[in-house]
């Protein structure tokens, strides 16, 4: 939404940052989910 972005001064979001929220999200959810594995959780 342009008149949201011009409000907070924001930018797209490049495809290179889109990538890393993407790669640090998965990252966080899947060392989380080994560890109740390895809990036995």
């Amino acid at each position: 939404m342009p008149a949201v972005r011009n409000l907070f001064g924001m930018t797209r979001i490049t495809l290179q940052d889109g990538l890393l929220c993407l790669g640090v999200s998965f990252v966080s959810v899947a060392w989380f989910e080994v560890y109740k594995t390895i809990r036995g959780n």
